[in-house]
């Protein structure tokens, strides 16, 4: 796109409404909903929990961190979370 016609984009936004507004910001700035995805990758651990250490079975609920559930194995004794062993396991910012 040319300078020329940005200018013009940029001059039409400046005529929308508050509905069409809040529309190009979403289509401009796509964010995923952190709990929402949390609770997907959750689910998906709880369909077939194991421990990504000893591929243990025998787990305990232990507590949350970051919204995420952690689990104990009872063989091992490590603790860990749905997304241990993921690309995901140590982002801070996982929004991102």
């Amino acid at each position: 796109m040319i300078a020329e016609e940005f200018k013009e984009l940029l001059s039409s936004l400046r005529g929308l409404g508050h509905h069409q507004r809040n529309l190009a910001k979403a289509t401009l700035n796509p964010q995923t909903d952190l709990p929402e995805t949390l609770g997907v990758i959750e689910a998906r651990f709880e369909l077939n929990p194991a421990c990504p250490h000893c591929a243990g079975i025998r787990l305990s609920r232990y507590g949350s961190a970051s919204g995420l559930q952690r689990y104990s194995c009872k063989s091992c004794r490590k603790t860990f979370n749905a997304l241990t062993g993921t690309p995901l396991a140590r982002l801070r910012h996982k929004p991102k």
